[in-house]
């Protein structure tokens, strides 16, 4: 059981240091009262800063990006960015540019144990097959 967490979370730290899933910060999404939907905060002023990720069709263009750069990712065309939002809305009409994101946290669910496992010495199988 602790190999198996173990692997879980070297797997998870693998893919979020490869890049494969591109989060670093969250935009805050709040709950509405009934439980049931997720609301946005309230738009305000185009001068707010928003966390996006932004993905480029071939390469990179940096002169594009008007604000401060987080994160860029060597093996696909992609970097985190702060910028304003009315730098993020001419960003997203740019022919050049593939997909404009929210850049968000992504964490691993908590993990339960499933009843039985003991009783079918499934954890003597584990062991056989790690060998």
């Amino acid at each position: 059981m602790l190999m198996k967490r173990t692997m879980l979370a070297g797997l998870v730290f693998a893919l979020l240091t490869l890049g494969l899933l591109p989060a670093e910060h969250i935009q805050a999404a709040t709950a509405n009262p009934k439980g049931n939907e997720r609301t946005q905060p309230a738009a305000s002023s185009g001068d707010e800063e928003q966390q996006v990720v932004v993905t480029f069709k071939n390469k990179v263009d940096k002169t594009l990006l008007k604000g401060k750069i987080k994160r860029e990712q060597k093996r696909r065309p992609t970097v985190a960015v702060k910028m304003s939002k009315k730098e993020i809305e001419k960003l997203k009409k740019d022919a050049s540019v593939l997909s404009v994101e929210p850049d968000i946290v992504m964490e691993a669910a908590a993990q339960t144990t499933d009843w039985g496992t003991s009783d079918i010495q499934a954890p003597a199988v584990w062991l056989e097959s790690s060998l």
